[in-house]
């Protein structure tokens, strides 16, 4: 079992300090919602993406940090309605082999790095980030900026603007593979989906490099 904290939790553990969490800003004009399910599918026939079905995006460098592993696993739960995207540098070959051992070779796609990622999130559906450790992720926040539900944990800071489930679903633990398909299935039922992605999309809108200049200009303004 695997006992999840935030980064400020853990600080305050070892220091107990007063700490204030400042959001990375994003820029959104290169990340910004597509809505329309119909512009969504052309960007993917441009990308030589997966047209049918729900697209699932894992990405991240570091595939064991960030649980590449249990997103796979979170996959197979779900059923054959999903295809997942890896985009990053880390090595696939060690995933390749889970993937034939959980029966989902054919819909993992591993794409490698891209610097294309603003269209790669416009095309998916929801982006899958069960990471073991992260102050603060910034593909979540392109993620919500680009108006996509985000499956992540809670020892990722980012997860503090998903309180109370806005824009998608917080893990108690990443390597809940149970807990994650019930979150999959959630998000992407035809009933609810679209109120996740609105919600995403008004959590993105938030994170400027404005809004991040100000909450810094108030801290050290102090009380």
């Amino acid at each position: 079992m695997t006992r999840a904290t935030t980064i400020k939790a853990g600080i305050r553990s070892f220091f107990k300090p007063k700490v204030t969490v400042i959001p990375n800003g994003v820029n959104l004009k290169r990340y910004a919602p597509l809505l329309d399910r119909k512009q969504k599918i052309a960007l993917r026939r441009e990308a030589a993406l997966p047209e049918d079905g729900h697209l699932l995006l894992f990405a991240a460098h570091n595939f064991r940090l960030k649980g590449l592993k249990e997103a796979l696993q979170g996959l197979s739960r779900y059923g054959p309605s999903a295809r997942l995207v890896v985009v990053g540098r880390g090595r696939k070959e060690r995933y390749q082999k889970l993937c034939l051992m959980l029966g989902v070779e054919k819909r993992v796609h591993f794409l490698g790095a891209r610097s294309d990622m603003n269209r790669i999130f416009r095309s998916a559906d929801l982006l899958l980030h069960p990471t073991y450790y992260d102050p603060c992720s910034l593909v979540v926040l392109e993620a919500l900026g680009s108006g996509v539900p985000v499956i992540t944990t809670r020892c990722n800071g980012a997860a503090e603007l998903m309180e109370g489930g806005k824009g998608g679903k917080v893990l108690d633990r990443p390597d809940d593979d149970e807990a994650m398909a019930d979150a999959l299935k959630a998000i992407l039922d035809a009933g609810r989906y679209a109120s996740y992605q609105e919600e995403a999309a008004r959590l993105g809108a938030s994170c400027t490099f404005t809004e991040q200049v100000n909450r810094m200009e108030r801290w050290i303004a102090g009380p």
